[in-house]
């Protein structure tokens, strides 16, 4: 058999005075693990796990009533750091666990009865990554919908503000059930009601929800709801193509939605030309509609768009006029920085620019960047503010040798600063280069052995380049060697941290920075050179 190693430690509670926590789970994963490993910690909170494989492991632990930590980890839910085990080695790891705050109250219908059956979900403000930003999201664990007292308990809870949301089961992907229509006389009415999420104290509107604050280990009781009923509304009207130009789809996206409950409604033009959305509650939508050329025509026409925004209140909006209209093209000249002769520059380039805005665009994406000999072509795109994704090609990584430096639009490089299109512009001027700058090293501990593994932001002191996608927010992963390169950051003065805990892309949430912006290392860059610098984690 292989030489093995050892973990073992002890599992204590989270508090000026730790006390041994008993039947807490240790698990311990890894790449040399066909499955992950558990152990029991005894009455002293003592845990050991033998014959774990040589190399990086990963140490969590949970008990019901506390948070699941993870070792090296800050906060909780974050991924921890991981646990380097030697050939016969025995590595010794204490972890500390706070205790979870409670949440409870009572659910009830319009009558005051207890209302059985409803989901009951406690919302933290959390950076949610795919977007590049702050939404309220489930947290904690319930347990299970409301009983038939109408009771609701939410345990497991970190230290922090929430708000309790409330929702019926819903149909299908309908964010409405049961539509329901009050008698007049002895007739019903022709206003469709349905039972929608209510926010504790008992209100529909997200921006009017109390915050409930929870310290460690407290119980929070009597944050009741009542369910409340909305009336609900039909969209309908016709859509206008050129000739040419086929159906399109038809997007319905909430605009006034921050906690994700609410996803885009899709549907569909008939023969017509014609379109209904059934079963609207109230708030504010952007209404998308996308259509495409149709064959077999010789030439497809570029893409074509409608935008407008409607407030609905409960009453039926109709006869909605919609006229597609061409996409908007961003053209210009593509110059090429480079000392090679220019026989061997690129003729043809293709950019995917793969980014997209809920809000802004329901969810479509930006067209591929055309390059053809010193022309560049960006056509058919839909007004609005875009937010690229992290890693762009050209921008953080190379496309063959070439970076892309600037892309300046009406005088501005629309590369500094949040991407919003709202007119097209045919003198547009891209530069590509192939000298771009670069801040690398080796990241090593507190003995001066290399670390795996360890994320390297490089952090700018202006403030105002502080955006989801931003080119001057650099982050790498230190390789088995310790080493990392973050490239192709333009002139100015950073901050570069080391940090073991974050998730992926939270490097460009604000609250973030400021952290990394206090323990980071001063570093200028002046312009298409190379910065060596070595970093230590404390």
């Amino acid at each position: 058999m292989a030489p093995t190693g050892v973990i073992a430690g002890v599992v204590t509670t989270d508090e000026a005075q730790p006390r041994p926590l008993r039947r807490a789970r240790v698990t311990v994963g890894g790449a040399g693990l066909t499955a992950p490993r558990t152990a029991i910690t005894g009455d002293d909170g003592a845990f050991r796990i033998d014959r774990l494989p040589e190399g990086r492991l990963t140490l969590t632990a949970a008990k019901e009533g506390f948070i699941t930590m993870a070792y090296g980890a800050t906060r909780p839910g974050r991924p921890g750091t991981p646990v380097t085990v030697g050939a016969q080695q025995a590595v010794r790891i204490d972890l500390r666990m706070p205790r979870g705050g409670v949440i409870t109250g009572t659910v009830t219908d319009m009558d005051g009865q207890p209302a059985h059956g409803i989901a009951v979900t406690a919302l933290a403000s959390r950076f949610f990554s795919p977007t590049g930003e702050r939404r309220h999201v489930s947290t904690g664990t319930s347990a299970g919908t409301t009983d038939d007292r109408g009771v609701y308990r939410i345990y497991g809870l970190p230290a922090g503000e929430y708000v309790i949301a409330a929702e019926p089961a819903r149909v299908q992907v309908n964010p409405v059930i049961g539509e329901v229509r009050l008698l007049a006389g002895n007739a019903p009415s022709p206003t469709r009601l349905a039972l929608t999420k209510v926010f504790h104290p008992s209100v529909t509107d997200f921006s009017r929800a109390a915050r409930i604050a929870v310290r460690a280990g407290e119980e929070r009781t009597g944050i009741d709801v009542q369910l409340q009923y909305v009336p609900l509304a039909t969209i309908s009207g016709t859509v206008t193509a050129p000739p040419g130009v086929g159906q399109g789809t038809i997007l319905l996206v909430r605009a006034d939605d921050v906690t994700g409950f609410d996803s885009t409604r899709i549907t569909r033009q008939d023969s017509d030309g014609r379109f209904s959305v059934p079963s609207v509650p109230p708030g504010q939508y952007r209404v998308i509609v996308r259509g495409a050329g149709m064959p077999p025509a010789r030439e497809t026409p570029p893409p074509h768009y409608a935008l407008l925004d409607i407030a609905v209140n409960g009453e039926d909006i109709s006869n909605l006029a919609i006229v597609l209209e061409p996409g908007l093209t961003v053209s210009g000249q593509v110059v090429f920085e480079s000392e090679t002769p220019a026989a061997a520059l690129p003729v043809t380039l293709r950019v995917p620019i793969p980014t997209a805005t809920p809000i802004a665009s329901g969810g479509l994406s930006l067209p591929a960047l055309q390059i053809e000999g010193n022309r560049f072509t960006l056509a058919g795109i839909i007004p609005g503010s875009y937010r690229l994704p992290g890693i762009v090609r050209g921008v953080n990584s190379p496309i063959g040798k070439w970076w892309l430096k600037s892309l300046v639009v009406d005088g501005r490089d629309i590369l500094d600063a949040p991407l919003d299109i709202r007119q097209g512009t045919d003198s547009a001027v891209a530069t590509f280069s192939d000298r771009g700058s670069g801040v690398s090293g080796v990241v090593t501990d507190a003995t001066g052995a290399p670390v795996e593994g360890v994320n390297v932001i490089a952090v700018p002191l202006d403030r105002a380049f502080w955006f989801y996608g931003s080119r001057r927010i650099g982050a790498m992963r230190s390789g088995r060697d310790g080493r990392y390169s973050v490239q192709n950051l333009p002139p100015g003065e950073y901050r570069v941290a080391t940090a073991t805990d974050l998730e992926q892309w939270e490097w460009y949430d604000p609250e973030v920075l400021e952290r990394l912006l206090l323990a980071g290392t001063p570093v200028k860059i002046t312009g298409p050179e190379r910065v060596t610098l070595d970093l230590q984690i404390k």
